[in-house]
């Protein structure tokens, strides 16, 4: 079987012999190599309880949640055009940047491990995603409840790192043509995106970004949008969410000093952008995922 995309250094699929075959087998599987590489799986968050309420999100990571419980009202997130009911022994995964409304009734009890992938920080494999994702495992339900033991050390953390990828298969393979044109796009912006990682809390402007392209600013807005659908800075927005984000999570300084990192003039005008981008203020992001 052919690569499915070439001349990129990742998605590239694997050939595979099947061990009948008459020929040796002594070989270096190196587009194997190359597909599994620059695959980083990133644990952000498992936040483990009830989480009733009616809110809105759009978080710049993945989420994968497993339900345990349900009430008598039923729950249900709707994200797009699908509607995710929420009954136990199911799993939901909502890419990242997919806006989600949330309907979390009395009762609901479940886990949601937030991840990212990403080649590049910002950039996840995920986000080509069109959909959510769900599906019925109550024979998973074990492995779920093992993530809510407080006392968790290195074996878990093993166990969370295998149950999230296994939970990925089917979901890379239902969405591979969406996550590999996404991954292509992305590629075409290579030099700005690796500018972008390697100064995650700076506020680029256009003509900034143009000229790390080497092109001209009207040409560079054109065909960003055409390919991105979606203007530069609005996707930059998206790729600076997601780091304040983990600064958020991986840390317990104040609020205000991660703005100033982040050239905002002030914690109000941090605020509203991390709303806007995540559907929660940066205080209320970091209680709801880090339990405070």
């Amino acid at each position: 079987m052919a690569p499915l995309v070439k001349n990129m250094d990742f998605f590239v699929a694997p050939r595979y012999h099947s061990p009948m075959e008459k020929e040796p087998l002594n070989y270096h599987n190196t587009e194997l190599v190359a597909a599994a590489a620059p695959l980083r799986l990133d644990i952000r968050a498992v936040a483990c309880g009830t989480f009733t309420g009616h809110w809105a999100s759009l978080f710049p990571f993945n989420r994968l949640v497993y339900i345990f419980e349900t009430g008598p009202e039923p729950s249900r997130i709707r994200a797009g055009d699908a509607v995710l009911e929420m009954r136990p022994g199911r799993w939901l995964l909502l890419p990242a940047g997919l806006r989600a409304e949330h309907e979390q009734n009395a009762g609901l009890r479940l886990v949601s491990v937030h991840f990212s992938l990403e080649r590049l920080p910002g950039l996840d494999y995920l986000a080509g995603c069109p959909a959510p994702h769900e599906g019925d495992a109550p024979e998973r339900r074990d492995d779920f409840a093992a993530l809510l033991d407080r006392g968790a050390g290195l074996a878990a953390g093993f166990h969370l790192q295998a149950l999230v990828w296994s939970m990925l298969e089917p979901v890379v393979r239902r969405d591979e043509g969406a996550i590999v044109r996404e991954a292509e796009r992305l590629a075409r912006f290579g030099p700005l995106f690796e500018a972008v990682a390697r100064e995650p809390r700076r506020d680029f402007t256009v003509d900034e970004m143009a000229r790390t392209m080497g092109l001209g600013k009207v040409t560079f807005i054109k065909r960003f949008t055409a390919e991105m659908g979606r203007p530069p800075k609005e996707f930059l927005n998206r790729m600076r969410a997601a780091a304040a984000a983990r600064e958020l999570l991986a840390t317990d300084d104040p609020v205000r000093e991660i703005a100033d990192r982040f050239d905002f003039s002030d914690e109000f005008y941090f605020s509203r952008f991390m709303k806007r981008m995540t559907g929660l203020s940066p205080r209320a992001y970091r209680r709801a995922l880090k339990g405070r």
